[in-house]
């Protein structure tokens, strides 16, 4: 084999030449270092495309784990980016039930469910108020007449029983753990039969909403769910549910001028209530659900010591701080106890400067309960006793 010419090292060599022929010339040690630069060239994409590879897989394997830690955490359900309405429908509807309420010609309809898998069901008061007669549809077509166990009336909460056992009663979730924005699933029955065991989704738009409910005796202060789930006459008494198909609250009321605001009580609460009526306590519990306070039937404005006020043409000066009383109502607890005119100034050894005072300390006594009043008349300081009868 030839040997191609070696090239001078001290020679610089133009590898194109114009008209000429040339030779490439080869030297051992440079291709030795060409080599050995290609080696370690090539070593560091290995180690570059190990490193990718082994990165990808560590990913992948990460994000089973964690996908496999919040199946277990969520009790195996299926999670809410994951069509939670279908797995809520199918898990509580048989625990639902549309109740049927009649009383002598009229009738009504609602929502309730099985919260023991012996027959009891909580249901919302006023689905079953003064019925005479009630039935309960369950999920299989099966019918049976319930009894109405008891009530707390201001409280909107009902329970019901019907013979038999075995049940598929719901799985109670924490109101108390609720946030803005979750999933809020409704199971019941708009519009009684015609609606019947119908499932609607939305949020909760509202943890902590205080509604106020005003009677003709007293005023109520409610802690209710505000949800956008869509809910209407026959949904209530039903279950509202997370994406667990868990209760966190019973469905009671819509505002009806508004669309997409409902209302549930917060099934923390709640339980409290049916508690109560389970153990016979309705008349001596403290609800959680409502916060009453006895209406007086007067119309007051904050005065202050000195100043003067005006009520029906003629000039008050009021002798203390307080609430002067501008109007009593006919029919009321203050009707011909209390005069326009008076600056109420104390309750029940307390003293009053303001009508929101004045508001706090009706929550703390009942109807049929007597409540003491200091009140200045002209310059006159009187004690007035007041019966807040039922």
């Amino acid at each position: 084999m030839s040997e191609l010419p070696q090239q001078n090292q001290n020679q610089q060599q133009d590898p194109v030449q114009s008209g000429e022929q040339y030779s490439f010339y080869w030297n051992y040690n440079t291709q030795l270092a060409h080599d050995r630069a290609q080696k370690e060239k090539g070593s560091k994409r290995g180690v570059v495309i190990y490193a990718s590879v082994m990165t990808a897989v560590f990913a992948v394997c990460f994000i089973m784990l964690a996908c496999v830690i919040l199946w277990h955490q969520s009790g195996g359900v299926v999670s809410a980016g994951s069509a939670p309405a279908v797995y809520v429908s199918e898990a509580v509807s048989p625990s639902t039930v549309l109740i049927s309420a009649s009383t002598g010609l009229e009738g009504s309809y609602g929502t309730g469910f099985f919260f023991q898998t012996n027959g009891y069901i909580a249901t919302n008061y006023h689905v079953v108020k003064n019925a005479t007669n009630i039935s309960v549809h369950l999920y299989d077509g099966t019918v049976k007449d319930a009894e109405l166990v008891g009530y707390v009336e201001i409280d909107d909460i009902a329970v019901l029983k019907i013979e038999g056992r075995n049940y598929p009663a719901v799985a109670f979730g924490d109101s108390d753990a609720l946030t803005e924005g979750e999933v809020a699933i409704a199971i019941g029955n708009p519009g009684g039969d015609d609606g019947e065991w119908s499932t609607t989704q939305g949020i909760i738009s509202k943890c902590h909403r205080v509604v106020t409910v005003e009677e003709s005796k007293y005023v109520a202060d409610l802690n209710m769910i505000q949800m956008d789930t869509p809910v209407n006459p026959g949904n209530s008494g039903g279950p509202l549910c997370n994406a667990n198909g868990e209760v966190i609250g019973i469905i009671t009321r819509k505002m009806t001028d508004f669309e997409g605001i409902g209302y549930a009580i917060p099934i923390n609460k709640a339980r409290n209530t049916i508690d109560a009526i389970m153990e016979g306590r309705e008349d001596s519990f403290t609800s959680t659900v409502s916060k009453v306070r006895p209406k007086l039937g007067i119309l007051v404005t904050d005065v202050r010591k000195g100043t003067q006020f005006q009520v029906g043409g003629r000039y008050y000066t009021a002798m203390q701080d307080g609430v002067a009383v501008s109007e009593v109502y006919v029919d009321s607890y203050a009707h011909n106890v209390i005069l326009p005119g008076d600056v109420i100034c104390g309750f029940n050894g307390k003293t009053v400067t303001d009508k929101k005072m004045l508001q706090e300390y009706l929550h703390d006594v009942r109807l049929g309960d007597t409540i003491s009043l200091k009140v200045y008349r002209d310059a006159e300081l009187l004690e007035l006793k007041l019966y807040l009868g039922n």
